[in-house]
């Protein structure tokens, strides 16, 4: 002996709807866009970092002191 089925048993039962948010093709183009920036940002910050190792091994630079020393030497920058 079971129960009837009702109206709430056979929509409990039933397959789970897939809702679909509605999104603007602007908004997935400005996401788009803001992970391409982040991508760029973090190769470039990459691309700085491999240079100014490139630079410091050659001219034998070890921090930003003698960095800076070395930008007044050759007059990049004023004392």
């Amino acid at each position: 002996m079971g129960l009837p089925d009702s109206a709430p048993q056979q929509a409990l039962r039933a397959e789970p709807a897939t809702y679909a948010l509605p999104a603007s093709a602007s908004l997935l183009n400005d996401v788009d866009t803001a992970l391409q920036l982040i991508s760029a940002d973090a190769e470039s910050i990459k691309i700085i970092e491999s240079r100014r190792r490139h630079i410091s091994r050659k001219l034998d630079l070890h921090g930003p002191v003698d960095f800076t020393r070395y930008a007044i030497k050759i007059g990049l920058v004023r004392p």
